[in-house]
């Protein structure tokens, strides 16, 4: 019998399925279950297909740390579609270029970037805000078969020396590295692992799938609003068993005189 290998909603469909009542997440504003995760994300996914884009595979995000940049990313790779992840706060005509660039079919935004999307893109219509995606009517499962062959994201570089590039993944290339994370970390069920890199940065897809993808807890801590400084409170009181960041923070992090 052949094997079917599976793809990143596959494996984290599976987890809901595993332990619906196990935390997936937590954020400041409020924590889900891996049943609620699975239906806000079933949601996104509808919502996003219903836009027509599981045809067109670019969804780009303007989203800040948290809940609903979960959600949208999970919700874009469900629909079979790659996720672009963009800094929001980049200057407007270097957002606009690269807008242009990844030619997206949709954007996916926070309420507070729905005038900034607008901006860059001009077609409301070709714009979803993921805090007001109605769940109780789009929760049911999508229909859809992603292939393990298929882009997972694109990642822009920061273009410090030149034009910034996107560097891309495939599904079945992401969950390697999840798997090797994974085996090299000794990563269960159990653990609480840290989301503090923003969407728009590539290691924030290690932070979050590793425990998303293991039926683990993952607490997304938004640093560009809420500062460095009560990092090391905030790991101790939250019980994080793995803490994953760029040295840089990690290094003002050991040095805060609060590092557990």
């Amino acid at each position: 019998m052949m094997l079917v290998e599976p793809s990143i909603p596959d494996r984290f469909r599976a987890q809901v399925l595993s332990h619906p009542d196990r935390l997936a997440i937590e954020a400041a504003d409020r924590s889900l279950t891996y049943g609620e995760l699975g239906r806000a994300v079933n949601a996104a996914t509808n919502a996003i297909l219903q836009r027509g884009c599981g045809h067109v595979p670019h969804v780009v995000l303007l989203v800040d740390q948290g809940i609903p940049a979960v959600v949208a990313t999970l919700g874009a790779l469900s629909a079979a579609a790659t996720y672009v992840p963009l800094d929001p706060m980049l200057p407007a005509d270097q957002l606009l270029a690269l807008v242009e660039h990844a030619d997206p079919a949709l954007i996916i935004a926070n309420r507070s970037y729905l005038a900034l999307a607008l901006a860059v893109r001009g077609d409301p219509s070709r714009i979803l805000c993921i805090e007001e995606i109605d769940e109780d009517g789009h929760a049911s499962v999508p229909a859809l078969t992603v292939s393990p062959d298929s882009l997972a994201y694109i990642y822009y570089t920061s273009g410090s020396t030149g034009k910034p590039k996107g560097v891309f993944d495939t599904h079945r290339n992401v969950l390697h590295n999840i798997w090797r994370y994974t085996a090299n970390l000794r990563i269960g069920m159990e653990d609480r692992l840290t989301l503090l890199q923003a969407p728009h940065f590539s290691g924030a897809v290690s932070s979050m799938f590793c425990a998303l993808l293991n039926g683990a807890a993952c607490f997304a801590y938004d640093l560009r609003r809420d500062g460095l400084g009560p990092v090391g409170a905030w790991l101790r009181s939250k019980r994080i068993t793995i803490y994953h960041s760029v040295p840089s923070i990690f290094r003002e992090v050991i040095t805060s005189g609060d590092f557990p």
